[in-house]
């Protein structure tokens, strides 16, 4: 039985969505309103800019201040750059009567006009009424799955954002390899090999195209240092959004959701027993 589905997804994407948007006043929001309005949301987002610029100036020396000065240009440009991204997802996760009911721009911004906001609540509430029951039985389910999965196989499968480098089919057997950066138990071991033995059922959804391509991390400026990553590693364009793991009647069933930022398939397998092992090397 699957619980993490798509469906579940949409609904969770939605009340996030739902949640977050912003009331602006009442009106008919003509195109010199809305321009007007994002001229506005620019002006405000360089002052926050510079505002806490100025709180992190405090602590720092002279030197430090005129080697990072606060440029306006740079911020405006960050907004511009948030607000072409938004305008791609504008009306992703929202129900059809607002994507199509509120100009794109406002939403890319996350802002809808007052008169809406009462239907906006009620839309959320529901969402958030329905999520609730379905996570109340997903929390179920797990809670009675504790006691039948082995600790040490609990740990293996911790496979958020984990990179499926590759699925091998051997006799009776499906092996996936995957990068889990630093999710798996051992450090200075990224990559994750788990060997499904004894498969007896095996489905993995069409449009799934596994294109594996190595990442040099010693070239150029490193932003941010994780601890054990190695120089040169293995990822692909497809990553696990969410997994579910169970055991019944002596057979394993495993759910794999995956994503690459446009698609949701599903790779789903039952199989008698599962090895796992972290490799330091991808094989």
């Amino acid at each position: 039985m699957r619980y993490l589905t798509r469906e579940w997804l949409a609904l969770v994407q939605m009340e996030d969505r739902l949640r977050y948007l912003k009331k602006l006043p009442e009106g008919n929001w003509d195109e010199r309103e809305i321009r007007s309005f994002l001229h506005r949301e620019r002006e405000a987002y360089v002052k926050r800019e510079r505002k806490d610029w100025e709180a992190w100036a405090k602590g720092q020396t002279v030197e430090t201040k005129a080697a990072m000065p606060f440029d306006p240009a740079e911020s405006a440009a960050w907004f511009d750059a948030g607000y072409r991204r938004g305008l791609r997802t504008a009306k992703e996760g929202l129900p059809d009567w607002l994507a199509e009911g509120v100009d794109r721009r406002l939403l890319a911004v996350g802002d809808i006009p007052a008169q809406l906001w009462p239907r906006r609540h009620a839309e959320l509430r529901r969402t958030q009424r329905t999520l609730r029951r379905m996570n109340e039985q997903i929390r179920e389910v797990k809670a009675l799955e504790e006691h039948r999965i082995p600790e040490d196989l609990r740990r293996a499968f911790q496979l958020h954002d984990a990179f499926l480098l590759s699925i091998r089919r051997r006799a009776g057997d499906v092996i996936l390899l995957l990068n889990n950066g630093g999710g798996t138990p051992e450090a200075g071991k990224p990559y994750e090999r788990l060997t499904f033995r004894g498969v007896t059922h095996f489905v993995r959804e069409p449009g799934m195209v596994l294109r594996i391509r190595e990442v040099d991390h010693s070239a150029g400026p490193v932003v941010i240092e994780v601890a054990g990553t190695p120089e040169r590693e293995l990822l692909s364009g497809w990553k696990v959004l969410y997994w579910e793991l169970y055991r019944e009647e002596g057979e394993y069933e495993v759910h794999l959701m995956l994503t690459n930022g446009a698609k949701q398939p599903y790779l789903t397998l039952r199989c008698r027993e599962i090895e796992w092992a972290c490799l330091a090397e991808p094989a």
